[in-house]
């Protein structure tokens, strides 16, 4: 099971849409680590406007990224 690290920084909002960012950030890695067939050590950054992504654009980003990086 990869290890994921979920910063999301004071810049993107208030701390109800910070846990909310966190919230899509940690389900959307839950789903894409369920596909991944070796284990890492991942940290993931929500960044300033990630508070207005859904949660689909979330996930989708995550995975091209992983693909990219030869994660999947």
């Amino acid at each position: 099971m990869t290890r994921w690290g979920i910063v999301v920084s004071k810049r993107v909002g208030g701390a109800v849409t910070r846990n909310l960012v966190k919230r899509k950030l940690r389900e959307a890695c839950r789903e894409i680590d369920q596909r991944m067939e070796r284990q890492w050590d991942l940290v993931v950054i929500g960044r300033r406007g990630s508070d207005k992504a859904e949660y689909a654009d979330i996930k989708k980003d995550l995975e091209r990224l992983c693909l990219k990086g030869k994660l999947l």
